[in-house]
């Protein structure tokens, strides 16, 4: 395990007002472990268009798009405080029964579902006519 500790004397950051600090017990020490069914996250989406001209001027576009994911990457606590709890347990995590000790464990694991629908209007235009001096003349007939 990689651990490491930085002590710094005398620090020049902290306020002068005194801070009242409330006796309970320290920190407990954290592990990182990654899964062993871990895999590569992957995505999948689909998006379908409808663009339509509303006037002579205007056009609009709507779009659907749709995601989804699977293996998605999350963290999880596998030795978070199981009975007799205050909650939230963050506050006083000396309180409750963990399974493996006193230790977080948190695991690295990817079986998150991902899943996402949207309906988009991207486009709302309204453009300017131009004249060209072709429209000023008459159209001759044939």
């Amino acid at each position: 395990e990689n651990l490491a500790q930085f002590t710094v004397t005398n620090p020049t950051f902290f306020s002068a007002t005194p801070v009242q600090v409330i006796p309970g017990p320290t920190t407990f020490l954290t592990k990182y472990q990654i899964d062993p069914n871990f895999r590569a996250p992957y995505v999948m989406q689909t998006a379908i268009s409808l663009e339509r001209q509303l006037t002579k001027t205007a056009n609009m576009t709507v779009s659907y798009l749709n995601s989804r994911g699977w293996d998605q990457l999350f963290q999880n606590n596998l030795n978070t405080p199981t009975s007799n709890v205050i909650f939230p347990y963050y506050l006083n995590p000396a309180s409750g029964l963990r399974p493996f000790g006193t230790m977080n464990i948190y695991d690295y694991q990817s079986e998150g579902i991902y899943r996402q629908n949207q309906l988009c209007v991207l486009r709302f235009e309204l453009r300017q006519l131009r004249r060209t001096r072709s429209d000023d003349l008459p159209v001759e007939s044939i």
